[in-house]
């Protein structure tokens, strides 16, 4: 193969790049070529899919395609802006990713054309839970500017974000682990605009949405996870973006306290939601061997018996983190984010 691009191919890279200095500058394939454009084009993959570059993807067999060009400089071109905001959804643990109190929202918001709908597929089915499935689906999808449906996602697009019980605790570990300052997708969080949280175990003490006060006789509680909430040690004291959450009296996944019954259902969780079943003091095994005054190897038994037939995973009408939530108040909140975030753009 022989013309013009390949020879501006090769000019590029040797003025740019040391492992390109040594090729020539005709017109003509040369191994040389091969060598250093599979290098390159390794490279440069690896940023766009971490997020490090921003779009369009290249080619990692040492031919020539046009991502290939678009980042060496030789062809303009920007991605598309998202003619809407983009509302990201995670449901609960065995949901489907479609239905649910934060699915049904921005559902419902996309049909009225405020916003596209992404929900994020992760493996919600083992126990112990796998968030950081959820948690990487969110980092790739964030870092990408065109998602996998084709819907351009650039930098300064508005988007919002929404979770439901388990989909909760992926929403704030990624939003810990990678939105807040220093952390590698820092740079979308200036274009959140807010979070809706349905039955969250990460809630924050005393927060609820100013609707869903009527539902609770008791807001001075907590979520269910005992280390990961703002206020927590290590954590902030809050979230810089608009957050809701949504909740109601006996939920067991959002509503917990500080007494002994309170530290045990946390064990519990600890061991069904984080895969944690030997740290002290909210360890399963610790709180067994506590109330019973025997050793850790004695209780491993009862602990793996709890973690595989845990009650309160188990669903029903009457159950106040799994009976169909009034959604209505969350639509009009993320209405109103999604309308101020429109007139922004």
């Amino acid at each position: 193969m022989s013309g013009p691009v390949i020879a501006a191919v090769k000019r590029e890279l040797k003025r740019r790049y040391s492992y390109g200095a040594d090729l020539d500058t005709s017109e003509d394939w040369t191994p040389e070529l091969t060598t250093a454009l599979l290098r390159w084009q390794e490279i440069v993959h690896a940023e766009v899919v971490t997020g490090r570059r921003q779009p369009p993807d290249v080619r990692t067999d040492g031919r020539i395609d046009w991502g290939t060009q678009v980042q060496l400089g030789l062809i303009d071109w920007s991605p598309p802006v998202a003619e809407r905001p983009l509302f990201l959804t995670v449901e609960g643990h065995l949901s489907d990713m479609w239905r649910g109190p934060v699915a049904d929202t921005a559902t419902a918001l996309e049909a009225e054309g405020r916003c596209w709908h992404q929900p994020i597929g992760y493996n919600n089915g083992p126990i112990p839970f796998d968030n950081d499935s959820g948690v990487h689906e969110l980092a790739r999808l964030l870092g990408a500017t065109t998602l996998d449906n084709g819907r351009a996602f650039p930098e300064g697009t508005p988007w919002m974000l929404g979770g439901f019980s388990q989909g909760g605790i992926v929403v704030f570990d990624f939003y810990t682990r990678f939105l807040l300052p220093g952390q590698p997708l820092h740079w979308r969080a200036k274009d959140l605009r807010g979070v809706l949280m349905y039955g969250n175990p990460c809630r924050q003490r005393g927060a609820i949405a100013s609707w869903a006060m009527p539902w609770v006789k008791n807001v001075d509680t907590h979520g269910l996870d005992p280390y990961r909430r703002f206020g927590a040690p290590g954590l902030p004291d809050g979230p810089a973006h608009p957050w809701a959450e949504v909740w109601r009296e006996g939920d067991i996944f959002a509503q917990n306290g500080d007494d002994r019954a309170s530290a045990v259902k946390s064990a519990v969780y600890q061991a069904v939601a984080r895969g944690d079943l030997f740290s002290d003091p909210y360890s399963l095994a610790a709180q067994i061997a506590d109330v019973f005054n025997v050793g850790f190897d004695q209780v491993l038994g009862i602990v793996f018996a709890i973690v595989s037939g845990v009650g309160f995973l188990a669903t029903g009408e009457h159950n106040p983190h799994y009976s169909p939530f009034d959604i209505e108040g969350g639509k009009q909140w993320a209405r109103d984010r999604l309308a101020a975030a429109r007139v922004a753009a």
